[in-house]
């Protein structure tokens, strides 16, 4: 159990906002306190184990490495900051580098235990992961407002030339979909019955190349998971779309609106003919109540996916800003 001293200093971080007192003992039973010394490598770029790191007191400065040998400043971190709180949700090698800039002590929670958090206390592991998910959806907004300006107009992919389809065409799932899904890293963790009645809540529909899924500024219901096909993610400008990414069979989209309750943050279009099975948030929600397991395994997928679209967006963040400094514009 921990002194009630440290238990207070936990429960006042944003990660633990949505734990009780008996709540926050238990995570910290799995955390660690670990010291650094000024100048010391805490976490490696696309090195080293995983897990999320909360300062205690001291600092440190992220950074990650960009080509030609070159680095670039991402944040400086003081009290009460986190990071690593990806590697912890996906589970993968951190995406950048951090130093202490002086001594340094932080609270540590290492992937493997918040593992075992999902698997015995699901309950408090989805609170940690409902925080860490708002950040993420926070952070994810901010950039799509930055690289707006910065992507180029794909001509071929204006407003125009989308169509709305009312009505799409439902299609039922076959046990080679259902196990394409639980193929997925994301879904791994769900049984066979359990993915049964996942797809009980889902509808599989058809959509014909160039249907607009959704616009930038809907109000959302839903998200999708791609079957078949390929999803194009843009951001609006006047009447043309800048590519932000294409997705491919097996990711999420849409899942952003589940988590902060906001408006759709970009456009998405089928690039090719495409089946998506559509996940209602209201049929999300009937879950928490009906089939709370199937509910918390169902969020950490979501969670995972909105993890590793962090991870992507980060990489199209260092590659503008890598392209903007090569070519910088004619007026300048």
């Amino acid at each position: 159990m921990l002194r009630s001293d440290t238990k207070k200093i936990l429960s006042r971080y944003k990660i633990f906002c949505y734990l009780h007192l008996d709540e926050v003992d238990l995570v910290g039973n799995f955390m660690e306190t670990v010291g650094f010394e000024k100048g010391a490598s805490i976490m490696q770029q696309g090195y080293g184990g995983s897990g999320m790191y909360i300062i205690k007191k001291g600092s440190v400065l992220v950074s990650v490495k960009l080509p030609g040998d070159v680095s670039a400043t991402v944040a400086k971190l003081s009290d009460s900051d986190a990071f690593g709180e990806i590697t912890l949700i996906e589970g993968g090698a951190p995406s950048a580098n951090v130093i202490a800039t002086e001594d340094t002590e932080c609270f540590f929670l290492d992937s493997k235990y918040f593992s075992v958090l999902k698997l015995g206390f699901p309950k408090v592991a989805y609170k940690i992961s409902l925080a860490i998910m708002e950040m993420v959806c926070s952070r994810l907004r901010d950039i799509n407002a930055k690289v707006g300006g910065k992507l180029s107009d794909i001509k071929l992919s204006s407003l125009s030339e989308l169509r709305r389809v009312p009505n799409p065409e439902i299609v039922k799932t076959t046990k080679k979909d259902e196990n394409f899904l639980r193929s997925l890293p994301a879904f791994s963790a769900l049984t066979q019955a359990e993915m049964g009645r996942l797809l009980h809540y889902l509808k599989c529909h058809s959509y014909p190349r160039h249907s607009l899924i959704f616009e930038e500024g809907e109000v959302s219901d839903c998200c999708y998971i791609i079957i078949q096909g390929a999803i194009q993610v843009s951001l609006r400008k006047d009447t043309h779309l800048s590519k932000l990414g294409v997705l491919g069979p097996g990711n999420i989209f849409g899942h952003m609106s589940l988590i902060d309750k906001s408006p759709r943050s970009a456009t998405c279009y089928a690039r090719e003919p495409a089946l998506l099975l559509r996940t209602p948030f209201e049929k999300i929600m009937m879950a928490y109540h009906k089939d709370r397991e199937l509910f918390y395994k169902c969020f950490f997928a979501i969670s995972t996916s909105l993890a590793a679209t962090l991870r992507q967006a980060d990489k199209l963040i260092i590659r503008l800003n890598v392209e903007t400094h090569e070519h910088p514009d004619e007026d300048e």
